[in-house]
């Protein structure tokens, strides 16, 4: 286990801002905070990170209470936030050699970072002159050169292009895979329905769900409820695939849509009339939707 959070409650002008929120974080386990904006998460990340005090609680981390021992936090933990903190006036390469400069990194730590996160090419302009994209990548460079064994991340996916936005899932993956703990808050429910262990769906202070992301080799399912004009002939013609019948001309099924086309022309081939098609994602966005009834 590397951190412990218990009955976490933090109030600001006699307003509960965080309300008893309690989990754990395993090694290697990938968790996502989702939900509303105004939920608390940032909040929450800042009071982990010893950014922000709370009320009453306790954060453990590899079994050490982090108020007692506020150092392990700052050896262990790293902190990926928004641009905000950048210097415009700074270039990349400043902000690499300052960070490696106070955790005692050296030059082949930084030109590993430099590699690994692909910024080589703009490391040394000034950050006024970054896009967003620019800016979360150095960011996350920033975090991981002091090669944490738990990285927070709040809002890691904001400003990414879809191109970069892969590279990034790829990224957390990696680092799953060589233990690193990772902490993220988003409101991209595809994203964490593909790198996520578990989600914590957060409102108004408190967390108000979890829920287990199922992983296997799979690619995500969706469903379907499609409208024929016989479940007669679906029935012969799908009769590999699990079917619900909805009524005697509606079915629902949840397939990938890799495999949806098959459905179809398996339709098509038994002379099976399509009337309609409606598609519903599984997985966060939908548990996001049955908590919220709103799509973030």
């Amino acid at each position: 286990m590397i951190a412990e959070i218990k009955d976490i409650s933090k109030v600001i002008s006699n307003k509960e801002i965080l309300k008893n929120i309690s989990f754990e974080i395993g090694k290697g386990e990938v968790i996502a905070l989702v939900g509303p904006n105004g939920a608390g998460k940032t909040t929450l990340l800042n009071t982990l990170t010893y950014l922000s005090s709370f009320n009453k609680g306790t954060i453990l981390f590899e079994g050490m209470d982090k108020q007692k021992s506020p150092e392990i936090i700052f050896k262990n933990v790293s902190y990926m936030q928004d641009a905000s903190i950048l210097y415009k006036e700074l270039n990349g390469m400043d902000h690499l050699r300052f960070t490696a400069k106070i955790n005692g990194k050296s030059k082949k730590d930084i030109e590993s970072v430099i590699k690994k996160l692909d910024i080589g090419e703009y490391v040394n302009k000034s950050v006024s002159k970054y896009s967003l994209g620019m800016k979360q990548h150095l960011l996350l460079s920033l975090s991981l050169l002091t090669s944490p064994k738990l990285l927070i991340m709040d809002e890691p996916l904001n400003g990414l292009d879809p191109t970069n936005s892969v590279k990034l899932r790829n990224l957390i993956l990696d680092l799953k895979k060589e233990g690193t703990s990772i902490l993220l808050s988003s409101h991209i429910l595809s994203e964490v329905d593909k790198v996520a262990d578990r989600v914590l769906f957060m409102n108004k202070g408190e967390i108000i769900s979890t829920t287990e992301i199922k992983k296997d080799d799979a690619p995500m399912a969706n469903r379907y409820i499609i409208k024929v004009d016989d479940n007669k002939k679906v029935l012969k013609a799908l009769n590999n695939y699990k079917l619900k019948l909805i009524n005697s001309n509606s079915f629902e099924i949840e397939i990938s849509e890799l495999n949806f086309n098959n459905v179809i022309e398996c339709l098509l081939n038994n002379k099976v009339k399509i009337l309609d098609i409606n598609k519903t994602k599984i997985g966060t966005e939908l548990i996001y939707n049955n908590l919220y009834g709103e799509v973030l």
